[in-house]
């Protein structure tokens, strides 16, 4: 028995015990080596916490899509296509001269603080994010034809905020570094 309950910390081997009953968090991530391969594209979905629809703020989501627009994944990937929607953000990203776990990171600290510059509380971004590698080409066109066709198979309004979407095969969007 443990005597954590009485001010005092549990011995290491009473810590084990009571870990292995805790279900695990299912690891989703590839190495984190692989996400540091220049020039690899994802496409990345982050998702508002809670699945709150923090994105229907106007003001929020015109400052996102603006830094989006602007090449702004902080300065560490380039942009093929996004989407905003009202509890996520598609993105198309092709990962340049920081790792995309870190650039996600840091896009979404500078995007919680829009948040909390227009009266937000609270975690914006859920912890994680999801992600797939772009293997081929073809794949590409189809992850941008996703992202950019995203509001509209949603049913949202096809002008104001649920219009920023984009896709430029051409000429991605390049971040400033």
């Amino acid at each position: 028995m443990h005597n954590a309950g009485r001010g005092q910390s549990p011995a290491p081997t009473e810590i084990k015990r009571m870990n292995s009953s805790m279900p695990q968090r299912r690891r989703i991530r590839l190495p984190r080596q692989a996400y540091g391969i220049r020039g690899q594209i994802f496409s990345v979905t982050v998702c508002c916490s809670d699945g709150q629809s923090h994105l229907d703020d106007e003001s929020l989501s015109g400052a996102i899509q603006e830094a989006l627009a602007g090449g702004t994944l902080c300065g560490h990937a380039r942009l093929f296509a996004f989407a905003l929607m009202p509890d996520h953000v598609h993105l198309l990203a092709e990962i340049g001269d920081l790792n995309l776990i870190d650039a996600i990171a840091r896009w979404k600290s500078y995007t919680t603080t829009l948040f909390r510059r227009v009266g937000g509380v609270g975690p914006l971004w859920q912890r994680s994010f999801y992600d797939h590698g772009i293997r081929t080409p073809e794949d590409l066109v189809v992850a941008a034809a996703y992202i950019v066709d995203n509001p509209k198979r949603a049913g949202l309004p096809g002008r104001g905020k649920y219009a920023w979407s984009t896709w430029s095969p051409a000429r991605p969007v390049p971040c400033s570094r």
